[in-house]
Protein backbone atom coordinates (compact mmCIF):
# COMPACT_ATOMS: atom_id res chain seq x y z
CA UNK A 1 0.00 0.00 0.00
CA UNK A 2 2.72 2.10 0.90
CA UNK A 3 4.60 2.02 -2.94
CA UNK A 4 0.69 2.42 -4.30
CA UNK A 5 0.38 5.37 -2.10
CA UNK A 6 3.55 7.31 -2.82
CA UNK A 7 3.13 6.23 -6.63
CA UNK A 8 0.16 8.09 -6.57
CA UNK A 9 1.62 11.09 -5.41
CA UNK A 10 4.67 10.53 -7.87
CA UNK A 11 2.14 10.72 -10.83
CA UNK A 12 1.09 14.10 -9.70
CA UNK A 13 4.46 15.73 -9.52
CA UNK A 14 6.85 13.56 -11.38
CA UNK A 15 4.42 11.87 -13.96
CA UNK A 16 3.06 8.49 -14.98
CA UNK A 17 6.69 6.97 -16.35
CA UNK A 18 8.05 7.74 -13.03
CA UNK A 19 5.43 6.60 -10.85
CA UNK A 20 4.77 3.28 -13.05
CA UNK A 21 8.30 2.21 -12.09
CA UNK A 22 7.06 2.84 -8.26
CA UNK A 23 4.00 0.72 -9.09
CA UNK A 24 6.09 -2.03 -10.53
CA UNK A 25 7.78 -2.47 -7.49
CA UNK A 26 4.90 -2.65 -4.99
CA UNK A 27 3.24 -5.40 -7.42
CA UNK A 28 6.45 -7.28 -7.91
CA UNK A 29 7.32 -7.68 -4.24
CA UNK A 30 3.04 -8.78 -3.99
CA UNK A 31 3.76 -11.19 -5.89
CA UNK A 32 6.79 -12.20 -4.42
CA UNK A 33 4.50 -11.97 -1.08
CA UNK A 34 1.56 -14.05 -2.28
CA UNK A 35 -0.59 -10.72 -1.43
CA UNK A 36 -2.94 -10.92 -4.19
CA UNK A 37 -5.69 -8.60 -2.98
CA UNK A 38 -3.40 -5.63 -2.73
CA UNK A 39 -1.53 -6.49 -5.66
CA UNK A 40 -4.85 -6.16 -7.82
CA UNK A 41 -5.80 -2.80 -5.93
CA UNK A 42 -2.15 -1.85 -7.22
CA UNK A 43 -3.23 -3.07 -10.82
CA UNK A 44 -6.12 -0.86 -10.75
CA UNK A 45 -4.61 2.45 -9.56
CA UNK A 46 -1.66 1.97 -12.09
CA UNK A 47 -4.59 2.04 -14.50
CA UNK A 48 -4.12 6.23 -14.74
CA UNK A 49 -0.59 6.24 -15.62
CA UNK A 50 -1.35 3.71 -18.18
CA UNK A 51 -3.84 6.01 -20.13
CA UNK A 52 -1.71 9.15 -19.54
CA UNK A 53 1.17 7.44 -20.91
CA UNK A 54 -1.12 6.59 -24.13
CA UNK A 55 -0.55 2.73 -23.62
CA UNK A 56 -4.65 1.77 -23.52
CA UNK A 57 -3.99 -1.69 -24.94
CA UNK A 58 -2.30 -2.81 -21.50
CA UNK A 59 -4.39 -0.46 -20.00
CA UNK A 60 -7.45 -2.55 -20.74
CA UNK A 61 -5.79 -6.15 -20.74
CA UNK A 62 -5.34 -5.20 -17.01
CA UNK A 63 -8.35 -4.05 -16.60
CA UNK A 64 -10.04 -6.65 -17.24
CA UNK A 65 -7.27 -8.98 -15.28
CA UNK A 66 -8.65 -6.88 -12.56
CA UNK A 67 -12.49 -7.11 -13.13
CA UNK A 68 -12.00 -11.17 -12.95
CA UNK A 69 -10.42 -11.78 -10.33
CA UNK A 70 -12.48 -8.98 -8.05
CA UNK A 71 -15.30 -10.01 -9.41
CA UNK A 72 -14.69 -13.53 -7.87
CA UNK A 73 -14.41 -11.82 -5.03
CA UNK A 74 -17.24 -9.90 -4.48
CA UNK A 75 -15.79 -6.81 -5.97
CA UNK A 76 -14.36 -4.01 -4.37
CA UNK A 77 -12.67 -0.59 -5.19
CA UNK A 78 -10.60 -2.43 -7.58
CA UNK A 79 -12.94 -3.86 -9.56
CA UNK A 80 -15.04 0.25 -9.65
CA UNK A 81 -12.05 1.61 -10.55
CA UNK A 82 -11.10 -0.87 -13.70
CA UNK A 83 -14.94 -0.97 -15.06
CA UNK A 84 -14.51 2.86 -15.07
CA UNK A 85 -11.09 2.79 -16.36
CA UNK A 86 -11.28 0.65 -19.12
CA UNK A 87 -15.16 2.51 -19.81
CA UNK A 88 -12.81 5.77 -20.36
CA UNK A 89 -10.72 3.93 -22.96
CA UNK A 90 -13.53 2.65 -24.79
CA UNK A 91 -15.39 5.86 -24.71
CA UNK A 92 -12.81 8.17 -26.18
CA UNK A 93 -12.08 5.32 -28.95
CA UNK A 94 -15.95 5.73 -30.22
CA UNK A 95 -16.95 2.52 -28.43
CA UNK A 96 -19.64 3.63 -26.50
CA UNK A 97 -22.23 0.85 -26.06
CA UNK A 98 -19.35 -1.24 -24.46
CA UNK A 99 -18.33 1.69 -22.32
CA UNK A 100 -21.70 2.18 -21.32
CA UNK A 101 -22.29 -1.32 -20.20
CA UNK A 102 -19.29 -1.05 -18.02
CA UNK A 103 -19.94 2.11 -16.14
CA UNK A 104 -23.37 0.98 -15.82
CA UNK A 105 -21.93 -1.64 -13.41
CA UNK A 106 -19.55 0.97 -11.72
CA UNK A 107 -22.11 3.77 -11.16
CA UNK A 108 -24.31 2.40 -8.73
CA UNK A 109 -21.29 0.52 -6.94
CA UNK A 110 -19.72 3.85 -6.77
CA UNK A 111 -22.50 5.46 -5.08
CA UNK A 112 -22.78 3.39 -2.55
CA UNK A 113 -18.93 3.76 -1.56
CA UNK A 114 -19.12 7.98 -1.82
CA UNK A 115 -15.53 8.10 -1.18
CA UNK A 116 -14.36 10.85 -3.13
CA UNK A 117 -11.61 9.11 -4.97
CA UNK A 118 -13.61 6.40 -6.59
CA UNK A 119 -16.61 8.80 -7.34
CA UNK A 120 -13.98 11.27 -9.25
CA UNK A 121 -13.00 8.89 -11.30
CA UNK A 122 -16.73 7.07 -12.25
CA UNK A 123 -18.75 10.30 -12.83
CA UNK A 124 -16.70 11.96 -15.37
CA UNK A 125 -16.59 8.82 -17.43
CA UNK A 126 -20.28 8.01 -16.68
CA UNK A 127 -20.54 11.83 -17.98
CA UNK A 128 -18.82 11.49 -20.72
CA UNK A 129 -20.57 8.10 -22.16
CA UNK A 130 -23.92 9.85 -21.44
CA UNK A 131 -22.41 13.04 -23.90
CA UNK A 132 -21.09 10.82 -26.86
CA UNK A 133 -24.33 8.95 -26.63
CA UNK A 134 -26.22 12.46 -27.51
CA UNK A 135 -28.30 13.11 -23.87
CA UNK A 136 -26.29 16.41 -22.75
CA UNK A 137 -29.04 16.63 -19.98
CA UNK A 138 -28.10 13.39 -18.31
CA UNK A 139 -25.01 14.49 -18.30
CA UNK A 140 -24.54 17.66 -16.65
CA UNK A 141 -27.04 15.47 -14.42
CA UNK A 142 -24.01 13.60 -13.39
CA UNK A 143 -21.83 16.46 -13.34
CA UNK A 144 -23.97 17.82 -10.64
CA UNK A 145 -24.01 15.01 -8.55
CA UNK A 146 -19.91 14.60 -8.70
CA UNK A 147 -19.98 18.26 -7.59
CA UNK A 148 -22.02 17.62 -4.83
CA UNK A 149 -20.13 14.26 -3.93
CA UNK A 150 -17.05 16.38 -3.91
CA UNK A 151 -17.33 19.71 -3.31
CA UNK A 152 -15.71 19.99 0.57
CA UNK A 153 -12.88 16.93 -0.50
CA UNK A 154 -9.24 17.74 -1.08
CA UNK A 155 -8.73 19.77 -4.08
CA UNK A 156 -6.76 16.57 -5.27
CA UNK A 157 -9.64 14.67 -5.83
CA UNK A 158 -11.73 17.94 -7.53
CA UNK A 159 -9.14 18.89 -9.91
CA UNK A 160 -8.06 16.17 -11.45
CA UNK A 161 -11.56 14.87 -13.65
CA UNK A 162 -11.68 18.66 -14.47
CA UNK A 163 -10.81 18.27 -17.95
CA UNK A 164 -13.81 16.14 -19.12
CA UNK A 165 -15.94 17.69 -16.32
CA UNK A 166 -16.13 21.29 -18.17
CA UNK A 167 -15.75 19.33 -21.73
CA UNK A 168 -19.12 18.21 -20.80
CA UNK A 169 -20.48 21.15 -19.46
CA UNK A 170 -19.17 23.12 -22.34
CA UNK A 171 -20.92 21.13 -25.00
CA UNK A 172 -24.02 21.77 -23.09
CA UNK A 173 -23.74 25.05 -22.67
CA UNK A 174 -23.30 25.01 -19.22
CA UNK A 175 -21.15 27.47 -18.60
CA UNK A 176 -21.96 28.81 -15.48
CA UNK A 177 -21.34 25.67 -13.62
CA UNK A 178 -18.17 24.67 -15.58
CA UNK A 179 -17.38 28.03 -14.00
CA UNK A 180 -18.07 27.07 -10.35
CA UNK A 181 -16.18 23.58 -10.55
CA UNK A 182 -12.83 25.78 -10.39
CA UNK A 183 -13.93 28.16 -7.81
CA UNK A 184 -11.82 28.43 -5.28
CA UNK A 185 -9.45 25.56 -6.47
CA UNK A 186 -5.35 25.85 -5.71
CA UNK A 187 -3.64 22.99 -6.43
CA UNK A 188 0.25 23.01 -6.35
CA UNK A 189 1.37 19.46 -7.55
CA UNK A 190 2.29 20.07 -11.85
CA UNK A 191 -0.61 16.84 -12.58
CA UNK A 192 -3.04 18.87 -11.07
CA UNK A 193 -2.16 22.37 -12.06
CA UNK A 194 -2.33 21.11 -15.72
CA UNK A 195 -5.73 20.22 -14.85
CA UNK A 196 -6.95 23.39 -13.89
CA UNK A 197 -5.06 25.03 -16.46
CA UNK A 198 -6.40 22.84 -19.16
CA UNK A 199 -10.11 23.66 -17.77
CA UNK A 200 -9.22 27.45 -17.63
CA UNK A 201 -8.25 27.42 -21.33
CA UNK A 202 -11.60 25.33 -22.40
CA UNK A 203 -13.45 27.99 -20.68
Amino acid sequence: MAYSNLADRIRLTEGPAAALTIFQAGLDLCQQRGIVDIGTFCQSDLLQCLFDLGDWDQLVGTADEVITWSGAQGGSYAIVLAQSRKARVLAWRGEVAPANTLIGKALPRAREIADPQILGCVFPVAALIEQRQGNPIAAVRLVRELEQGINDSPPTYRASPLPELVRVCMAAGELVLARRLLDGLEVRAAGLHHCLTTARALL
